[in-house]
């Protein structure tokens, strides 16, 4: 029996854990579609895309010199890989803080009127 509760306890958190996610994904799809509404999706694609195909380019530029310079077998893709990953990860930490400081500045000019 007490096996029983405990399966039905692990039950209801799995739901509940589930619901909660589903919620946040909801949320994700109505601020999507605000955003591409307003025009800014495309802002944002357009931006992103620069910056990926400059990183691209430093990276393919800085890996080359690697290469040359490597007297070993150089794996170019996977050390193109590794950077894309790593540039992407950083990325999305300064998008993020970015967002975190654009969001308080405008809070605070709010807050002052």
């Amino acid at each position: 029996m007490h096996q029983n509760l405990s399966q039905t306890d692990n039950g209801r958190l799995f739901f509940s854990k589930v619901q909660h996610e589903i919620k946040l994904l909801s949320n994700i799809h109505f601020i999507l579609e605000k955003v591409e509404e307003d025009g800014f999706l495309k802002i944002i694609r357009e931006s992103f895309e620069k910056v990926f195909h400059h990183e691209l380019l430093f990276a393919l530029n800085e890996l080359s010199k690697l290469e040359k310079r490597n007297e070993k077998e150089f794996d170019m893709k996977s050390q193109l890989t590794n950077n894309t990953f790593i540039f992407k990860e950083n990325l999305k930490l300064i998008v993020s803080f970015a967002s975190e400081v654009i969001s308080q500045s405008g809070l605070e000019r709010r807050g002052k009127r």
